[in-house]
């Protein structure tokens, strides 16, 4: 796995104070929303597989929320635990029982955040995961919320704490319910023990029942039931999966059980403060607490401890004020002195976010380097943010406090409508006024969805909101079914070929089953992360994790294993391969990596401003690449170590607008009010158009001469057909499920494909009628692939996938070997002869060694450019780079100096060879080679059309070829220097049919469906051609002669020709297709043998004759022998070379 991917996901012990910068999916409050709600994050699971259980467009249509992220399923009006990272006893579920994973991604840790719509301190963390249908605990402090407490501490809220925590006065008037992430939600009684919250939200409800008993449900059929004092008793997903929250004599929170049985445990110190969770794996978190319960520390399950200060005199009395990481790091709250307001966060290195509050619905963030953001809000939402360019985004709402637009700072405006009875979302316009609309069921959840252009994707679901039908605009269906327990059991595609999952008894997934029957299983560990994987062929791929869910080796099927290692803010230490090579990182005390040291020592090093943007980074060489960034965090400028500068600019919407070049020249780009693009103008001013339908589906392209080409869509969104600008069309044709059958060219002519039940390729026949057949083993790879004439190419494969052998269809067989790491070792041809490779610790290959012994060896510089060839015979060539990397130097082994220069793009400009010989290139705005000037000072020059084809050359003297093209640019005519015009014509698939010369003859090609070409007609007459089912030539008649006729093996080699007058040429080879004999009409052999790397060493003629070659170590020739057929020498020719193969003597002599 990329170390980068494991850097940004796997932090168990991170304790980042984010400030609420927006741009990066961060809401200017901070949060991904702006209600103090952490943001979530997807479970690492080790190897990827497709779980059919997560269906990110199942449920309620996706809608935008104030910072234009989108919410959780489930609709706009948000479930009492949307949102909130943390259950209430129970992950709300992503459509089938994906279970949302903690706030904090593999961790008990800390995120935190300043909230400015609420001027509040906001840290939130969570326990690392488990089995996905176990319980998932999260917890939330919030410093504006003085009654935000619970047994994890003052002003500490936690999901599993959800309770209904006050009845207003007079009785009945309204209740208070913690949410999920331990803040509060009010209902206002509406009478008959009924209660609506007053956000307006009609999504939730909450009942008091009869027995004074509470129930709190959403419109997609989620339950809490809390007993008569509040406490939370069950909590019931949409497919009716209990879980249980038990309480001890103290009314204190003992235990909460999954469905699966599964229990986490909860302790509390002598005060009552929660000391401990034990998750059902065994793992324990541990919590200490202040006199007065304040929160002090987070132990995690590997001993990693995050701890927290608080204000202990002054205002805010109580108040969060600085949170210490496991690595020693503190960060810092500021507060205004008079309230809980924060004013600032001051991190581990001094760096200072301030927040300022100009009335009660402004605020604004300053962060380190000076840049302002600045938000409007009313009534608690966001109506403006301006960032700080002077950018403005704005928001307006409906009378229920939801999302009813969107405007950037160019005017573009996307709206939103919804239904009055579900507030579920109804319509989507965007800035072009196109709509795409959203029907549901009696249950609110999505029935079709119709896009701008009227194509419509239907879906059927059962009671609990399962998906039971997915049909697409064309009426091909997709069916699912689901196990008692709700978790996908099998899916249905529209060709009626099925996948089917099974489950253990964790609920997770074991085996999948392929349309095929092909079996691949899964096994997990005691945390619930997969830790193996056997794919139907019986192969086994390990995966290990430690306590905090971070991946710490993968092991394939040939015991080959990757290790991991990091360090205590989760961040990936080392990774050592299978050979012991280890890769070495290095962060700051932010968590940003600062040096990557590969295994010989080789460091790259990163800086970082104060917004932590990357700004520099250090190769291992020292050369030093530069990014600078606007205010609003964008790139505006890179400069490379040779100070060589590329500048962008960008529109108000922050789409980029303008690069120019390191030479000055400026490409521009122009969008439409949705954000497409729709013109390309490049530095000479050619323009280059785009144009789109109104689902958004580019159409058109309108090159710089107006040529336009086009593509049609079916209601499924795939193409259809393609027409050039002369009106040639090529059509597509595909099967329900969308694979593609046919291909039509401009022709006529057909080439169809079939696929197994499991979606693959399986045939394809040509236009011809010729079929090619592709074979798979169980595990999907390709295992022989029959082509026409009977040809058969097998391949074989070890257990870790790796390609080992190739069998031709003669039967001669090539191998392959690797090493530990999936490097190629050796290669072995069908005659024995073995090529061996030989690499560094970094994988780079530093020598080949051929089947004779001779060594060929390679070394690099600390950039792994390769700097010293050495061939076989101790011969070295040098190469030198500049600071960029690039090519500069090259001395041959007689010490002859190129030397290699490049424009402030990279394009080579002035080549200087040994003898001081200087070619220079010249290039105009558009990067187009304008003029080329040789030694001696003679010139050519290239004259280009705006559609950036060539349409002149002009040699040194002065001559002149020009060209020009036809609508589709293919070459029309043809003009040299003495004004001579040659004509070409094109049938519709775009091959030369027809050349007429500056005399007036003509040439004329006809080429059969396949575009072999069958006939050839010139002035002499008519050539004709017929070729096999393997597009190789049968026969080649000229006119008045009779045919010239060929004939094949199974490899594709030539082994017969016979001649016009019907006399046989027979060829035979080697295993290693090395021609050994020959054979003319007149039954004349002649023979050829090879040494082991394929060089001929002895001719034999039909007479007895021979001619012997002798070569060196780099396989030059060095003698050849031609003795009589006694052995005697005829005469013998001996050669010799200089250090880089330059002939520079010839010997001859007579036997």
């Amino acid at each position: 796995m990329p170390c980068g991917t494991l850097v940004r996901i796997i932090r168990p012990c991170q304790s980042p104070l984010v400030v609420g910068t927006p741009g990066v999916g961060w809401g200017a409050e901070g949060q991904v929303d702006g209600s103090g709600r952490p943001p979530l994050a997807r479970r690492l699971d080790g190897p990827d597989m497709a779980d059919p259980n997560y269906s990110a467009d199942r449920g309620q249509a996706r809608v935008p929320e104030d910072n234009q992220d989108m919410p959780p399923l489930g609709g706009p009006g948000s479930d009492p635990c949307e949102g909130e990272g943390c259950p209430p006893g129970a992950p709300p579920e992503y459509g089938s029982g994906r279970a949302r994973v903690s706030p904090c991604p593999t961790c008990v840790g800390s995120r935190e955040s300043i909230d400015p719509s609420s001027r509040s301190t906001v840290v939130s963390g969570g326990l690392p995961p488990t089995n996905d249908e176990d319980l998932e605990i999260g917890w939330t402090y919030t410093s504006a919320v003085p009654f935000r407490s619970s047994k994890l501490g003052s002003q500490w809220g936690a999901s599993v704490f959800k309770a209904v925590m006050a009845v207003g006065d007079p009785e009945g008037a309204w209740a208070r319910v913690t949410t999920c992430g331990g803040g509060n939600r009010r209902y206002d009684g509406s009478g008959a023990g009924q209660y609506d919250p007053v956000d307006a939200d009609i999504s939730t409800t909450l009942t008091k029942n009869l027995d004074d008993t509470w129930t709190e449900r959403t419109i997609w059929g989620r339950q809490w039931d809390y007993d008569s004092g509040g406490n939370l008793i069950t909590y019931t997903d949409r497919r009716g999966r209990v879980y249980t929250h038990a309480y001890d004599g103290s009314g204190r929170l003992e235990t909460v059980t999954g469905p699966n049985a599964r229990a986490h445990t909860f302790t509390y110190d002598a005060n009552g403060w929660l000391a401990g969770i034990e998750d059902p794996a065994g793992r324990e978190t541990a919590f200490t607490h202040g006199a007065n319960g304040q929160l002090l520390s987070v132990t995690t399950p590997n001993l990693c401890i995050t701890s927290y200060t608080y204000e202990t005199s002054g205002w805010p009395a109580g108040a969060l004020t600085s949170i210490t990481s496991p690595e020693g790091h503190t960060r810092t709250i500021v507060y205004d002195g008079a309230s809980s307001t924060p004013i600032a966060t001051i991190d581990a290195e001094g760096q200072r976010t301030t927040f300022t509050y100009a009335d009660s619905n402004t605020s604004a963030i300053t962060d380190a380097l000076g840049h302002i953001w600045t938000t409007t809000y009313s009534n608690g939402r966001k109506l403006t943010t301006v960032d700080p360019l002077g950018q403005t985004t704005s928001f307006a709402y409906d009378a229920n406090g939801r999302t009813e637009s969107v405007t950037d700072a160019t005017g573009a405006r996307v709206t939103y409508t919804y239904n009055a009875s579900s507030g579920t979302l109804a319509t989507e316009t965007n800035p072009l006024g196109k709509v795409t609309s959203y029907t549901y069921d009696a249950n609110n959840f999505v029935t079709g969805v119709v896009d701008p252009l009227g194509h419509r994707v239907t879906y059927t679901n059962d009671a609990n909101g399962n998906r039971l039908t997915m049909q697409d605009p064309l009426g091909n269906v997709t069916t699912y079914t689901y196990t008692t327990d709700g978790l996908v059991e099998t899916i249905e595609d529209p060709l009626g070929n099925v996948t089917s999952y099974t489950y253990n008894a964790e609920r997770q997934i074991e085996t999948v089953e392929d349309p095929l029957g092909q079996v691949t299983t899964y096994t997990y560990d005691a945390y619930g992360n997969r830790s193996g994987v056997e794919n139907p062929l019986g192969s086994v791929s390990t995966t290990t994790y430690d306590a905090m869910n971070r991946m710490t080796g993968t092991e394939d099927a040939l015991g080959n294993r990757v290790t991991y290692t990091y360090d205590n803010l989760g961040n990936v230490r080392t990774i050592t391969d299978p050979l012991g090579a280890v890769t070495t990182h290095a962060y700051n005390s932010r968590g940003l990596l600062e040096t990557l040291t590969d295994a010989l020592g080789n460091m790259t090093t990163y800086s970082y401003d104060l917004a932590d943007r990357q700004v520099a980074v250090t190769d291992p060489l020292g050369e030093i690449t530069t990014t600078v960034y606007d205010a609003a965090g964008r790139v505006i400028a890179a400069e490379n170590p040779l100070g060589q500068t590329t500048t962008f600019s960008y529109d108000a919407a922050g789409r980029r607008r303008t690069v120019k070049d390191a030479r000055g020249y400026v490409t521009t780009f122009t969008h439409d009010l949705a954000g497409r693009l729709i013109e390309t103008m490049d530095a000479v001013g050619n323009v280059t158009t785009l144009v789109y339908d109104d689902a958004g589906q580019p159409i058109a392209t309108v090159d710089p001469l107006g040529n336009r080409t086009t593509t049609l869509y079916d209601g499924a969104g795939r193409v259809i057909a393609t027409e050039n600008p002369l009106g040639q069309r090529t059509t597509y044709a595909y099967d329900a499920r969308g694979s593609r059958t046919a291909v039509t060219d401009a022709g006529g002519a057909i080439t169809t494909h079939a696929y197994d039940a499991a979606g693959r390729l399986s045939a394809s026949v040509d236009p011809a009628g010729y079929r090619t057949t592709t074979v798979y083993d169980a595990a999907g790879r390709v295992q022989a692939l029959a082509q026409p004439e009977g040809r058969r190419t097998t391949y074989a494969y070890d257990a870790a996938g790796r390609r080992i052998a190739v069998q031709d269809g003669t039967g001669q067989l090539t191998t392959t070997v690797y090493d530990a790491a999936s490097r190629v070792e050796a290669t072995v041809d069908a005659l024995d002869y073995r090529t061996t490779h030989v690499y560094d610790a970094v994988g780079r290959r530093t020598a080949v060694v051929d089947a004779q012994g001779n060594r060929t060896t390679t070394a690099y510089d600390a950039a792994s450019h390769p700097t010293v060839l050495v061939d076989a015979l101790g011969q070295r060539t040098t190469q030198g780079y500049d600071v960029v990397g690039r090519l500069h130097t090259i001395r041959d082994a007689r010490g002859n100096l190129t030397t290699l220069w490049y424009d402030g793009v990279g394009r080579p400009r002035v080549t200087v060879d040994a003898l001081g010989h200087r070619t220079t290139n010249v290039y105009d705005g558009a990067g187009r080679r304008t003029r080329v000037e040789n030694a001696r000072g003679y010139r050519t020059t290239y004259v280009y059309d705006d559609a950036g084809r060539q349409t002149a050359e002009v040699d040194g003297l002065g001559r002149r070829t020009s060209l020009s093209y036809d609508a589709a640019g293919r070459v029309r005519t043809r003009t040299d220097a003495r004004g001579y015009v040659t004509t070409y014509s094109y049938d519709a698939v775009g091959r030369v049919t027809g050349q007429v010369y500056p005399d007036g003859s003509r040439v004329t090609q006809v080429y059969d469906a396949r575009g072999l070409r069958v006939a050839l007609q010139d002035g002499s007459g008519t050539t004709t051609y017929t070729y096999d089912g393997a597009r190789r030539a049968r026969t080649v008649e000229v006119a008045g002669r009779g045919p010239l006729t060929y004939s094949y093996d199974a490899a594709d080699r030539l082994v017969g020709i016979v001649d016009y007058d019907g006399g046989a040429n027979t060829y035979a080879y080697d295993a290693r297709n090395g021609l050994t004999s020959l054979v003319n009409p007149l039954g004349e052999r002649t023979t050829y043998q090879y040494d082991p790397v394929g060089r001929v060493t002895t001719q034999t003629y039909a007479n007895g004759s021979t001619a012997r070659h002798a070569y060196n170590a780099a396989g030059w020739v060095t003698q050849v022998a031609h003795r009589k057929s006694d052995a005697s020498v005829l005469e013998t020719f001996d050669y010799t070379y200089d250090a880089v193969g330059n002939p520079t003597q010839l010997a001859e002599a007579s036997g």
